[in-house]
């Protein structure tokens, strides 16, 4: 392609792509604008768009199509909410858009739900600090019931102002309420624990520790690492016995049910054989009582 003196094309653009007055073949200036003064996005060099609106949604005044300012406040009122009671995001004083709902998208009904369950689990929370606090509650009782931390738990106490005596019982509990937490490690343990077991040192096996952790199961104990070395503890020493009843199949069930109804049918059929015999006795004397 070849350029004239002034080093222009056939179609008035120079080397770098650019006409005599600066636009790019697109028709954009080095700033990037229009010859209308307008960018890729149809903004002007102020952040306005044709329509007199900015990227944000405001005019050249500084008001949106709501009437709200960059302040929030909607300008005919002067105030957060406009004359139908709603603020720049659509909710009203008590938090609710026109919809009936909420920011957490919940309706007044489901919110109240909502709110008394927070307000029981914090009276909750309270009388469990005191009961922990206080010995009235074990740690144990604690994590299985609670799923809130001992830290937190602490917070709570302080910004209630329990009094010290609770604050100090709660902090006592730190170190064994770690242990409840510390999750039990079936490898770390087999490889590393020994007991001592009448008199002698012994490794729990694989099938010990599954047979604990089996009725720890079924009891519905809280399994962690403390729990677990006690219960296999125990139970090698023969002090817990930690077998689990076995369940009836559905066929055993089934078997049962069917003896219970032939044994039920056979007391019935014997008892009908009674009252006939009865009733044959009574009949043969009447017939005598009346000479028959």
């Amino acid at each position: 392609m070849g350029y004239d003196r002034e080093g222009y094309d056939t179609y008035g653009f120079d080397r770098s792509g650019r006409d005599r007055e600066g636009y790019s073949r697109a028709g954009y200036d080095k700033e990037g604008y229009d010859r209308e003064g307008y960018d890729r996005q149809g903004y002007d060099r102020d952040g306005y768009g044709k329509n007199g609106i900015d990227r944000e949604g405001y005019n050249r005044e500084g008001i949106n199509d709501k009437g709200f300012n960059k302040e929030h406040i909607f300008v005919e009122t002067g105030e957060k909410f406009d004359r139908e009671g709603y603020d720049f995001e659509g909710y009203d004083r008590d938090g609710y858009n026109k919809n009936g709902l909420n920011r957490q998208n919940h309706t007044r009904e489901d919110q109240k739900v909502i709110d008394n369950t927070r307000t029981k689990n914090f009276a909750m929370l309270k009388s469990n600090a005191e009961k922990l606090a206080t010995g009235k509650m074990t740690v144990e009782e604690y994590v299985k019931l609670c799923r809130t931390s001992l830290d937190d738990l602490i917070i709570l106490a302080k910004k209630q102002k329990m009094g010290a005596a609770i604050i100090r019982g709660l902090t006592a509990k730190k170190k064994e309420y770690e242990q409840y937490k510390t999750p039990f490690d079936k490898a770390y343990y087999l490889e590393n624990v020994e007991l001592m077991v009448n008199g002698q040192v012994v490794k729990p096996t694989e099938e010990d520790v599954d047979k604990c952790l089996a009725y720890m199961e079924y009891k519905g104990e809280w399994i962690c690492e403390k729990t677990v070395r006690t219960t296999v503890k125990e139970y090698l020493n023969g002090r817990l016995d930690v077998s689990i009843p076995q369940e009836k199949t559905e066929l055993e069930r089934a078997r049962d049910e069917k003896l219970m109804l032939e044994k039920q049918i056979k007391e019935a059929g014997e008892a009908i054989r009674k009252a006939d015999q009865a009733l044959k006795n009574l009949e043969s004397k009447t017939k005598d009582d009346i000479g028959e």
